[in-house]
């Protein structure tokens, strides 16, 4: 479906507003015509990025706000979740040895790496004193 989107929300650091969040994304990937699965990946990748926010960034501060714009630029879907608060520096990510992680059954850890995987890009940068995570993923 070709469809110009522009959707902009702010939500509290708080992991309260995860599950809104997943809804809204489910319900925009189903309107840009994702099928369910697409838009279940799609909706774990911004439900880890903004999770990573709200842990990393700011420290489970749940005063601090977080901001999710969704929009579709050349046929892609793009979500940008942007924030004040620690920036993350990926060339300082350490992935997991995944034989080590499944041995020792460790929790969490691997949101980054379903990120990559769900979607066509994951970039990290800076702009007008925020941070952000931007997801993008084409619109077939």
């Amino acid at each position: 479906m070709d469809r110009n989107l522009y959707l902009k929300t702010t939500i509290k650091a708080d992991t309260e507003y995860l599950t809104l969040i997943n809804k809204l994304t489910v319900d925009i990937c189903s309107l840009l015509g994702f099928d369910k699965e697409s838009s279940n990946n799609i909706s774990l990748s911004v439900d880890e990025a903004v999770t990573n926010t709200i842990k990393h960034a700011y420290k489970m501060d749940k005063t601090k706000n977080i901001e999710i714009e969704y929009f579709t630029k050349n046929k892609e879907l793009v979500i940008k979740i942007s924030h004040t608060g620690i920036p993350f520096t990926p060339d300082k990510l350490i992935l997991p040895d995944m034989e080590e992680y499944l041995k020792k059954y460790k929790k969490g850890g691997l949101g980054i790496m379903l990120m990559v995987k769900f979607m066509d890009s994951v970039e990290y940068g800076s702009e007008n004193d925020r941070h952000f995570c931007k997801l993008t993923k084409k619109i077939k």
